[in-house]
């Protein structure tokens, strides 16, 4: 199985593959399923009531399959928005003196807990490492801001054991947080407030690392560049948006179709003489 999706990953991609196939594939589905069930009822009950009824079914099952989607994030391969990340918003050397005013008293406030810490420093890594692959740099290149602190800050960074998180003096990482919070609806608040996190980063000392046995330390050196702050801000994602997007679209379209289907009953009753599709029955009083 590991050997078929790895040729498979390897297969260059076109616009033939996967863009073309992926919507000859929506197209069929579509036309298949979707065309059967219509074609079945249009020779029960006529093209236009059964398109009607075609329609208000699959209407209703995606406000069904819509509703699980934003409820639920497994076992369903559903659709999805951006996954809630940290940005970098600044690098400074100075974060007494940052443009993020938010952040200028974070040492004021608690490091955060191991487990946070593990997650900024994931983040740390991925926007000041690019990423590599067999040896090669992908094109993706890193973010403006990383890009324009390389080339002014002294820090040659190629790999992220180019460079260390300082430590305080209870010996707990310098990575803050500040900001964020839950907002309550019942105070008419729906917005959240920005949550920005604080992690200093130290070049290392090559020649304690190069050691037996090697040490991890920030090299302390007049010609050292100095500790710089990277700024990260919580960008919360759109997870869900396509969810309730489709959700919304459903519940209006099921409405639509259902609207039909009565204006339809209601012109039938009221034109007993139209020809075509599935008459009704014509209710008589006794002895009439």
């Amino acid at each position: 199985m590991n050997a078929i999706l790895a040729s498979g990953a390897l297969v260059e991609k076109t616009f033939w593959y996967p863009t073309l196939i992926g919507v000859s594939v929506v197209i069929a589905a579509i036309v298949l399923f979707c065309g059967s069930v219509y074609l079945l009822l249009s020779t029960n009950v006529g093209a236009r009531l059964g398109f009607l009824v075609s329609g208000a079914g699959l209407s209703g099952f995606m406000v069904v399959l819509s509703f699980l989607w934003m409820t639920t994030a497994y076992p369903l391969n559903t659709v999805k928005g951006r996954q809630a990340s940290w940005k970098v918003v600044e690098i400074t050397s100075d974060i007494a003196n940052a443009k993020t005013t938010a952040v200028r008293a974070v040492q004021n406030t608690s490091p955060v807990a191991a487990t946070e810490f593990a997650n900024l420093k994931a983040a740390v890594d991925e926007a000041l490492v690019a990423k590599k692959q067999e040896g090669k740099v992908l094109p993706k290149p890193l973010d403006p801001i990383v890009t324009d602190w390389l080339k002014t800050s002294g820090y040659s960074i190629a790999e992220a054991t180019d460079y260390l998180q300082p430590k305080l003096a209870d010996g707990a990482f310098f990575a803050f947080e500040v900001g964020g919070g839950k907002p309550n609806p019942l105070q008419f608040k729906f917005t959240h407030a920005p949550l920005y996190a604080v992690v200093g980063i130290c070049p290392v000392d090559k020649v304690k690392a190069k050691a037996e046995p090697p040490v991890a330390a920030c090299d302390t050196s007049a010609t050292a560049p100095p500790v710089q702050y990277i700024v990260l801000e919580r960008d919360l994602g759109s997870l869900r948006v396509p969810p309730v997007v489709a959700f919304t679209v459903s519940v209006l379209m099921f409405g639509a179709f259902l609207l039909f289907l009565y204006w339809w009953e209601t012109d039938r009753k009221n034109d007993t003489s139209t020809k075509g599709g599935v008459p009704l029955p014509v209710l008589t009083k006794k002895g009439a």
